[in-house]
């Protein structure tokens, strides 16, 4: 033990040293989330708004029409519960919640008796005023008209609104969590890659082999180096997105750093792999580049994977990041469990191991001779 703290020390001042690597880890991510932060991104845009139709007649599918024809909201089709659909609009996910039940097709049906009016049901967000009025005007709109073509009698339809106290998300906390994702891919991935292959160009590696210093001390305190400075990393972005621009944590804050921690070593492993592969450090920096810039815009890290195309999405899965950006976001701003994310930790755990399994597989100490 008392090695590997000495080597472990001495790595933290070779890295501490290495001014590059610490801004590309420390303050690049930093500098992204203050240039997002200065901009007010919650002025304007699309709100969202899901509905689940439950009767699937050509009078739902109406009404759902005459809500997409709506040019300020981005209707979603969902297939959930109307429970799930109220969480949505309860846990800021989305601005409106509208459910069409199923007994809407005893409307049209003229063996139903109908003995009271069949609600529609509208989840919504009571402080959001400007649209409320545009959304309730437009339902109430089609239940009068509904009314009128479908009978001379009492009412059979009625809209049924029920105001909702949603938790508001900031964009500076969506973006602070996918900087957070980021840079523990950057620093695993680009960092570990780089320093790993300099280190075997300078033949720092290859005369370890001569010493009586176990590797297995060395690459476990090389290792540490590496989770330790994650912490203050994650520290540092999580503190300045608060203390900056007042970006909260909803969930519990251990088991954000937990989920960090464990994507952090997912993609150390791939960093060795990377190291491995690559002959030089330029290479090393080169491939590293290569893998991480496709995740950092395709995995969440600045908007949700739910705008990209359905194929693209199922796509996306598959990486890395994504996962890990699912995890820290439904814990860090739904206040989530480690229940919920589940799934996606069983993702990172497959993950983690093919990375290890690749890094055993083609990392080397010593350069290859052709």
């Amino acid at each position: 033990m008392k090695v590997i703290f000495k080597l472990l020390i001495a790595n933290v001042k070779m890295t501490v040293r290495n001014k590059q690597a610490l801004f590309w880890s420390m303050l690049f991510p930093l500098l992204f989330i203050a240039v997002f932060g200065l901009f007010n991104m919650e002025k304007g845009g699309f709100a969202k708004v899901e509905v689940l139709d439950e009767a699937k007649t050509q009078l739902s599918e109406t009404l759902t029409q005459a809500i997409k024809n709506i040019p300020a909201f981005n209707v979603e089709i969902k297939t959930s519960t109307p429970d799930e659909i109220y969480q949505d609009v309860k846990s800021g996910q989305v601005e409106y919640g509208i459910i069409i039940p199923k007994e809407i097709e005893n409307l049209t049906n003229p063996q139903s008796k109908i003995d009271q009016p069949i609600s529609l049901t509208l989840y919504y967000d009571a402080k959001n005023v400007q649209n409320n009025s545009v959304v309730l005007g437009t339902l109430q709109q089609f239940v009068t008209q509904a009314n009128l073509n479908l009978s001379q009698a009492p009412t059979l339809l009625m809209l049924n609104a029920a105001p909702v106290e949603a938790k508001k998300i900031k964009y500076i906390e969506f973006i602070a969590t996918g900087m957070l994702g980021m840079s523990v891919m950057q620093y695993g991935i680009i960092g570990i890659s780089i320093a790993l292959s300099r280190q075997r160009e300078d033949n720092i590696l290859k005369k370890l082999l001569t010493t009586p210093l176990l590797l297995r001390d060395y690459i476990v305190a090389f290792i540490l180096n590496y989770l330790i400075l994650s912490v203050v990393q994650i520290t540092i972005l999580l503190s300045a997105s608060h203390f900056l621009f007042n970006a909260q944590i909803y969930g519990n804050l251990f088991l954000v750093y937990g989920v960090a921690i464990f994507g952090t070593l997912i993609f150390l492993c791939l960093g060795f792999v990377v190291a491995g592969i690559a002959k030089t450090s330029q290479a090393a920096a080169g491939l590293a580049q290569l893998i991480a810039t496709p995740m950092m815009f395709l995995s969440g890290v600045f908007f949700s994977t739910s705008l990209l195309p359905n194929v693209a999405q199922k796509i996306v899965q598959f990486l890395p990041l994504t996962p890990l950006l699912e995890a820290l976001r439904k814990v860090s701003l739904d206040g989530q469990g480690i229940a919920a994310i589940k799934t996606q930790l069983v993702y990172l755990f497959i993950w983690l191991v093919v990375a290890f399994l690749l890094a055993l597989a083609t990392f080397r100490f010593t350069e290859n001779k052709e």
